[in-house]
């Protein structure tokens, strides 16, 4: 039913039990397209805290890559563990314009995201709920873990 699958992660405790969700979608068929997408949103970062990253020699970069390492890891562990093949796709910019951008591309048939409910007021207020926009703007069916 579902041949090419997309996975948004931000690394949430979450991720597991969603890679579990998809493994047991596609568990009859599992050669099936997985894409594990993880998005860095662009931020300005003030010159106060860049160099306070760098004057205790840390490289902001490589900060970062070390996170998204972890993110990734734990939405791979499942599909590994399954014998289940996937890609992992990572990109910068605003999570909700390459989410859908990528799955266009890609011509999902699901996307499978997990709902927080962690929205603080000043993220709703100044960014919207990512997975509310998700759902309004996905060119495929949206599937949501709780």
């Amino acid at each position: 039913m579902f041949e090419r699958i997309l996975f948004p992660t931000t690394g949430s405790k979450l991720s597991e039990k969603i890679s579990n969700t998809i493994v047991e979608l596609i568990k009859e068929k599992p050669d099936r397209e997985v894409t594990i997408l993880h998005v860095l949103e662009k931020y300005d970062m003030p010159a106060e805290v860049e160099y306070e990253i760098v004057s205790r020699g840390h490289d902001f970069e490589e900060m970062l890559s070390s996170h998204v390492k972890e993110c990734i890891q734990k939405s791979t562990k499942v599909f590994r563990e399954n014998r289940i093949p996937y890609k992992v796709r990572i990109k910068r910019g605003d999570p909700v314009k390459v989410i859908t951008k990528i799955s266009e591309e890609m011509s999902c048939d699901l996307m499978i995201i997990g709902y927080h409910g962690e929205t603080t007021l000043t993220e709703l207020i100044f960014k919207g709920n990512i997975m509310a926009r998700l759902i309004d703007n996905s060119p495929c069916p949206v599937m949501v873990i709780k």
